[in-house]
């Protein structure tokens, strides 16, 4: 299998940050369904106090999947940095 690098530094910058968001953009409005989805089934089937208990869990969801993406982020940038030393 052969490996491509897609150079960031050259052509058009918002044709490449386009490039770049969109699949951000994608999985977080996943995330975000899921959660509507969540709270509405919730909802309509078990009451209020776990509707509130699913809005409460739902950001620190939120805040478990962003503190992996930094640790994950890191990990990929700073390991090759040391491996190679």
């Amino acid at each position: 299998m052969q490996k491509t690098t897609n150079d960031m530094t050259q052509g058009n910058s918002m044709k490449l940050i386009f490039q770049f968001f969109l699949p951000i953009l994608i999985g977080n409005l996943f995330q975000q369904l899921y959660s509507f989805v969540d709270s509405m089934v919730v909802g309509k089937g078990i009451g209020d106090v776990a509707l509130a208990a699913v809005g409460n869990t739902s950001s620190v969801h939120f805040l478990i999947l962003a503190c992996h993406g930094a640790y994950r982020r890191t990990w990929d940038l700073y390991f090759p940095l040391l491996w190679s030393e």
